[in-house]
């Protein structure tokens, strides 16, 4: 399958001389699932901020869709690029929630009223929360913020959605539904990428791994990353807890310590 994004050699430096990204290179797939993981500081955002075009590349290239990002074109590449920020109050301005959702397709020039209507209606039913489409944003709960913004995203129809913590704040029934959400784009064959700390969350839904740590990429992969001890020792991150359970009772011997609970009963329904 063709590449969607490309970096080659990326580099970027705040104006203080701190060193936020040190030669990324990333190749990632159209349709792709892809967990971004690392400490805080990572340069995660500063990685996100150049795929959006919100930064440009100081050293090297972004390429979306084999275009590489100028300034020429950013405007194409947010059209390309959906950018879901961890906090939606960052991301939600408008007086109310049809507005809100609007605004992106009024940014880039969509003019017909009824095409508008009909696109954010699609998106706010996407995220099931059409019934709020009158209501103020800055009255809703901190989970239907968040629907509010993805939903501002999705009216756009980018191939790639990317989502800054997206779990952060939101309760077991907030995760869940946002999980049914990115499910049903992935279904829709879009590229999606999520920067989390949830180590379960990337265990069960991505298939494919990127672990950053001080701007350097650090590993790329499958989920059996997340199993390999010096690999997440280095970057400061937990295992995953299926996977800890079975280091810290040691029932590895000659097997893969698994990520995921469906592999763990696997494992034991042998052993057993």
């Amino acid at each position: 399958m063709a590449a969607i994004i490309e970096v080659d050699n990326l580099a970027y430096q705040y104006e203080d001389g701190t060193k936020a990204l040190q030669d990324i290179n990333l190749c990632i797939e159209e349709n792709a699932r892809v967990a971004i993981l690392g400490p805080n500081g990572a340069g995660k955002s500063t990685l996100l901020f150049h795929l959006n075009a919100l930064y440009l590349a100081q050293q090297g290239s972004v390429k979306i869709d084999f275009k590489e990002v100028s300034h020429q074109n950013k405007d194409w590449v947010r059209s390309q690029v959906g950018l879901v920020f961890q906090d939606p109050d960052d991301q939600i301005f408008s007086t109310t929630v049809f507005e809100d959702v609007a605004f992106g397709l009024l940014n880039f020039g969509w003019e017909d009223s009824e095409e508008i209507k009909v696109r954010v209606e699609w998106a706010l039913k996407a995220v099931n929360i059409l019934d709020l489409k009158d209501k103020p944003p800055h009255n809703l709960s901190y989970g239907q913020k968040k629907r509010v913004a993805i939903a501002g995203i999705l009216a756009i129809e980018p191939k790639i959605i990317i989502f800054d913590e997206p779990m952060a704040y939101l309760d077991p029934k907030g995760q869940e539904e946002f999980l049914n959400i990115i499910n049903q784009l992935h279904e829709r064959e879009k590229t999606l990428l999520v920067v989390t700390h949830d180590i379960d969350f990337a265990a069960e839904w991505a298939d494919t791994i990127i672990v950053i740590k001080d701007g350097k990429v650090l590993a790329t992969g499958g989920t059996k990353l997340l199993s390999n001890l010096d690999l997440m020792g280095d970057a400061n991150l937990s295992l995953p807890t299926i996977t800890n359970l079975f280091n810290q009772l040691n029932i590895n011997g000659d097997i893969t310590l698994p990520q995921t609970i469906d592999e763990a009963v696997e494992i034991l329904s042998d052993l057993l």
